[in-house]
């Protein structure tokens, strides 16, 4: 961010083998007939200072592009560090994470300065997207959001910082444990809370999202 110390990460690196690209599809698949569940998302109208944001549903969880005042894309998530950051997709490691509280991670993502629309997003991010719901939120919310995970990052990075080119992120230590009871769904959900947008549904079992305007 503009006028911030300069902070040297201690970076690494983390790439999905092949061999288990095919079992993360497998258990996205299985996973989701378990629990097709929907939380439907409203947010305001009528704002004095819209700008757009994108929920971007992957299936099993999401993740969140703001745009900044600047005119560029940031792209948020978070998860379990074991299963998401390092890309630990052993059964044994997905069932740990859900039924106990575990370390989790901030992931990060900028997309620089394109255009802000459908299509180009998803163009742009790397990995798969069930679907992607454009959302028109007050840009005040969005910098103080910004504002606050960029904090939030940056303390993590002073911990570690890893690069995980498989879900197109870069991940840092986030201070809340993730289990069933707060998952990525809970936290993307936190996130439009903060940008005035309401969320309707069991968010524990969330897998697909619908958008509604007030």
């Amino acid at each position: 961010m503009a006028g911030s110390e300069t902070i040297q990460y201690k970076v690494r690196e983390h790439r999905l083998p092949v061999s288990d690209f095919w079992r993360l599809l497998l258990s996205a698949f299985v996973f989701g007939l378990l629990v097709a569940c929907t939380s439907t998302v409203t947010c305001p109208a009528n704002l004095d200072d819209p700008r757009p944001v994108f929920l971007l549903d992957h299936g099993r969880h999401a993740s969140l592009v703001i745009t900044s005042a600047e005119g560029e894309l940031f792209r948020y998530g978070y998860g379990d560090w074991r299963y998401y950051a390092e890309t630990d997709l052993r059964l044994r490691t997905g069932v740990r994470a859900l039924l106990w509280p575990t370390p989790a991670g901030l992931a990060r993502q900028s997309y620089g300065d394109i255009e802000p629309e459908t299509e180009v997003l998803v163009n742009a991010v790397g990995v798969p997207i069930d679907e992607p719901h454009k959302l028109m939120v007050s840009g005040a919310a969005v910098d103080a959001l910004r504002r606050d995970l960029d904090r939030t990052f940056e303390r993590g990075a002073e911990q570690e910082y890893l690069v995980n080119r498989s879900f197109d992120f870069n991940f840092v230590p986030h201070p809340r444990d993730y289990w069933f009871w707060y998952s990525s769904n809970h936290m993307v959900v936190d996130w439009l809370d903060a940008l005035d947008c309401e969320s309707r549904g069991f968010t524990a079992l969330t897998m697909h999202y619908r958008v509604e305007t007030d």
